[in-house]
């Protein structure tokens, strides 16, 4: 009994109506992050507390005859829970349907009308919906200020949602990053997607700084790139880390015969200017054999060590007869000839990243990722967005981050003069509420003279 007293409480209806709004403003521009299924969760919450509420009046109701305000408010919640719970699918067949009728038309001006449909109208008639509740508006009012401040805080988040919805689809050509803020977003999108790990954050950050992405290079093999300059140790590092947790713990290698020669036909116009230098220059191929180990032999999951013959121990018990896995890299003779002098100075010396450094070789495709990534703005994550939100909202204006499209220009300028109208709204509140109380005590000072 007290629990249905409980649920039947207005405040509980008046905050999941409000929740409800919030959350179908941003659930779609937000839908392919981690926030989604959080949003849902309060969503299924907020639409149990209406529903119980709805039920709970229908009891109430003799004989279950639906007449008067009281039947309106409950057919309006039941339109409102199954509009909530459901409308959002149907909007989007809707517009599937139209996309898929109106095909021979041009597609931007339906694009437009997904965007309208999903970010404004479906909200806002959420928004009219509850609106008829004269109890809602009455609480509205009473919390007026409080109202004011959630307003506030939902025009930035909504916005903030709204931009990163939009620079997804664009590719996040309507907005320009400094050069700091650039690097340390895609740095942060790498480490979310799980590329790479805490290990690689300070090597990449080595290697966008020092522009080791882009490398000029040409492919050799199936997955394997000759590059003009030596590969590093940043990308030394990376690379064997990666190999690391795929498994592999020692490597053996041997120089081949043969060598690499660079040809004409392996050129092109954009390769060219830089590699025309170095037609017919020879590149010494030798080939990494890699091995997996039954168990876990070091501590350390993510170093490859030289694997030496004499190791008797190893080789009976751990080591397979065939590699596990073959990699080729490419050397200038004279700078393999000096690192194999230093090779065996040290045990550190013979680490696979070492080797990998000193060749010219880049052995997968993540160089050119994270060129993608600084360029094509296809990294961001959307709390940079609600950033940006905050500083517009605020007027603050940092400059990190800046819109580069007329649209998105003008819901910037939405959003800061929406910002300062709450404000002053606020304002307003606060000093029109001191006034009242000041009357009310000249009212008493003068009822007891």
């Amino acid at each position: 009994m007290h629990l249905l007293q409980f649920l039947n409480k207005p405040i509980l209806r008046h905050i999941s109506m409000t929740l409800l709004f919030i959350i179908t403003s941003i659930e779609y521009p937000i839908s392919y992050t981690n926030y989604f299924w959080l949003l849902s969760t309060i969503k299924i919450i907020a639409l149990l507390l209406l529903g119980s509420s709805a039920c709970l009046n229908v009891t109430q109701i003799s004989n279950f005859k639906l007449r008067g305000l009281m039947s309106k408010e409950i057919v309006i919640k039941i339109v409102l829970f199954l509009y909530a719970l459901f409308g959002l699918k149907i909007l989007l067949i809707s517009i599937g349907v139209i996309i898929h009728l109106f095909k021979l038309f041009n597609l931007s001006y339906l694009k437009r009308f997904e965007i309208g449909l999903l970010l404004v109208f479906y909200p806002l008639s959420i928004l009219m919906l509850i609106m008829f509740f004269k109890d809602y508006r009455n609480w509205i009012k009473k919390n007026l200020k409080q109202m004011t401040i959630l307003l506030y805080l939902f025009v930035w988040i909504w916005f903030g949602s709204f931009y990163y919805y939009i620079a997804q689809r664009a590719d996040g050509d309507d907005f320009v990053f400094s050069e700091q803020a650039r690097i340390e977003t895609t740095l942060k999108g790498f480490l979310k997607e799980g590329q790479y790990d805490s290990f690689d954050s300070s090597r990449l950050k080595s290697i966008i700084a020092n522009n080791q992405y882009k490398k000029e290079y040409i492919g050799v093999g199936s997955n394997e790139y000759l590059t003009l300059d030596q590969t590093g140790k940043d990308w030394g590092d990376i690379y064997e880390n990666m190999l690391g947790k795929e498994g592999y713990s020692f490597y053996s290698y041997k120089i081949s015969p043969e060598s690499i020669v660079i040809e004409p036909s392996m050129l092109n116009y954009n390769t060219i200017k830089n590699w025309g230098p170095y037609i017919n220059k020879e590149f010494v191929e030798v080939t990494i054999n890699l091995y997996k180990t039954k168990e876990k032999l070091f501590d350390s999951h993510s170093s490859v060590f030289y694997f030496e013959q004499s190791n008797t121990i190893i080789n009976n018990i751990y080591l397979l007869e065939k590699p596990d896995k073959q990699l080729k890299l490419y050397f200038d003779k004279n700078e393999l000839n000096i690192y194999l002098s230093i090779f065996k100075n040290e045990k550190i010396d013979t680490h696979l990243s070492n080797m990998i450094a000193s060749s010219h070789t880049l052995l997968d495709g993540k160089f050119l990722d994270i060129f993608i990534g600084l360029n094509g703005y296809n990294k961001y994550q959307i709390e940079d967005f609600w950033y940006f939100s905050a500083v517009t909202i605020t007027t603050l204006g940092f400059g990190d981050i800046t819109p580069n499209s007329s649209a998105i220009r003008v819901a910037v300028m939405i959003e800061a003069l929406i910002g300062i109208i709450l404000i002053g709204i606020y304002i307003s509140i606060i000093t029109s509420n001191k006034d009242k109380a000041r009357k009310i005590v000249r009212r008493k000072r003068r009822a007891k003279f």
